[in-house]
């Protein structure tokens, strides 16, 4: 019963060995020499049907033995920036009563496929490989699950074993710090403390002695009459800074690729600043909308947008179209916010700007515009190149960029 238990344990959930043409045409023809013997009397018709019949049965047993072990993968982080390397090592350890022989495995990293070839592993052996990825631009990486291959030397069949679980990298676009633009509701009761002290506002934070000029409805008399002196409330200063981001995902409002991954750099980078900055934010693309409670969250959300050819029902809006019912859809979804940015490509006219949707009255809106072509920053100097690209039009606020290193330039002119 221990025998049978770690033979199963050490096979895991092997699959039934598959077999290559030549392996079908093994077996056929040794098949027909066996069936042909008792009719035509060749000895050489059953000495071939017997040595392919064996090759067969051989090749059947070796292909269903897929062992090497427990094997773990171990990444070096679970999320990175574009351009930046992941290492992966892939570990097989041999717990049996028995050597394992060399064996071959195959792990999918994203869309590749890695060949290992573990060498022979002894009783209580352990043996590392590691590999060295580098990402080049965002996506979501999931690496393994590792296959251990088997199969004979003619290569007639082959087995696989799934040999560990699968894991997810989030591979986050690239993305720029600045100070977001000083925008908020003040003395609102949906706002978050400020950390500011004012003397008129929601949250009570402490007392303290009147001067000269304040009001007197701010005194608090209890206090007062308690310690003989006139004593002040005093408020932490509450402003609501709720921000809605969204990004146009239709790739025909984009010249090419490259100009839509600046955009979502740029819409990455404002919504991680706001999440930073502990402003609550509510973001949008390719019709899914999100909530994220911290900026790693935001950015593996990032990580997941992809650009779309055609946009389904409630995805957004366009090359210059709109979706009214989305519209309204995302309004009840998001509640009031003071910001609302939107993202979008270069192949928009200006009458697109008009029909940015407002959410609330009072929202300040602005709308950054990726350009594809060069900064004239050389030209105009560095504050007076980003004002030439920052207007008013239809009641929003107009930013083209065409750089990602130009965002904070554009940000501080805004501020």
């Amino acid at each position: 019963m221990n025998v049978r238990h770690r033979l199963r344990q050490r096979l895991g959930r092997s699959q039934r060995p598959s077999v290559s043409p030549l392996g079908w045409l093994a077996l056929t023809f040794g098949a027909g020499c066996l069936m042909s013997f008792p009719f035509t009397g060749w000895s050489g018709a059953l000495s071939a049907g017997i040595a392919l019949v064996f090759l067969s049965v051989m090749a059947f047993a070796l292909s269903s033995n897929a062992v090497c072990g427990d094997v773990s993968i171990v990444v070096s982080a679970l999320r990175l920036t574009a351009g930046e390397s992941l290492g992966i090592s892939v570990t097989a350890k041999n717990p049996g009563v028995s050597v394992i022989p060399p064996c071959r495995a195959l792990m999918p990293v994203g869309s590749n496929m890695h060949r290992i070839r573990f060498p022979r592993l002894g009783i209580g052996g352990r043996e590392s490989i590691r590999l060295e990825v580098e990402s080049r631009s965002r996506c979501v990486l999931d690496i393994g699950p590792v296959l251990i291959r088997s199969g004979d030397p003619l290569g007639l069949m082959h087995g696989e074993r799934r040999g560990t679980d699968a894991c997810r990298v989030f591979v986050h676009p690239r993305t720029v710090r600045f100070r977001m633009p000083d925008v908020g509701a003040a003395h609102d009761l949906d706002g978050e403390p400020s950390g500011r002290i004012v003397d008129d506002d929601f949250d009570f934070q402490g007392l303290r002695e009147y001067r000269p000029g304040d009001d007197l409805r701010g005194v608090h008399w209890l206090s007062t009459s308690r310690t003989g002196k006139l004593m002040v409330r005093q408020h932490d200063a509450s402003c609501r800074v709720d921000t809605d981001l969204l990004i146009d995902a239709d790739g025909s409002g984009y010249a090419d690729d490259a100009e839509f991954e600046l955009a979502v750099s740029i819409f990455a980078s404002i919504g991680a600043q706001c999440l930073l900055s502990r402003r609550p934010l509510t973001a949008q693309a390719s019709g899914e909308c999100v909530r994220p409670r911290h900026a790693d969250e935001f950015l593996d959300f990032c990580s997941t947008i992809a650009a779309v050819s055609e946009p389904a029902p409630g995805a957004g809006f366009g090359a210059g179209r709109f979706d009214a019912p989305w519209h309204r859809s995302f309004a009840l979804r998001t509640g009031p916010s003071v910001l609302q940015c939107t993202v979008i490509g270069s192949r928009h006219d200006p009458a697109t700007y008009a029909h940015v949707p407002t959410f609330r009255s009072g929202t300040d809106r602005l709308v950054v515009q990726t350009q594809p072509e060069p900064s004239d920053h050389e030209t105009y100097g560095r504050h007076d190149g980003a004002r030439s690209r920052v207007m008013s039009m239809y009641g929003t606020v107009v930013a083209r960029i065409g750089a990602l290193d130009e965002l904070p330039v554009i940000m501080e002119v805004l501020s």
